[in-house]
């Protein structure tokens, strides 16, 4: 398996890099139009629901932002 031979413990094909790649051009703010065209898919709902996978550390920002709206902070104190 080609992630085993780099000494990952679950494999690394194609489809795992195009996904990396969507969250990369997710985390560079690209706008999604650009995204389907760029990942070659005919249907934006593609690039948005298969692989429509939102960065973690953009998760929990979000959900800071949120915490601190509810608790009174200052969206700058998160």
């Amino acid at each position: 398996m080609p992630g085993e031979a780099i000494g990952l413990e679950s494999n690394l094909g194609w489809h795992t890099l195009r996904h990396g790649y969507k969250v990369l051009l997710e985390m560079a703010d690209i706008d999604v139009s650009t995204q389907r065209d760029l990942m070659r898919h005919s249907d934006v709902h593609t690039t948005l629901q298969v692989y429509g996978v939102v960065a973690l550390d953009r998760m929990r920002l979000a959900k800071e932002r949120a915490l601190a709206l509810v608790f009174g902070e200052a969206p700058g104190d998160v």
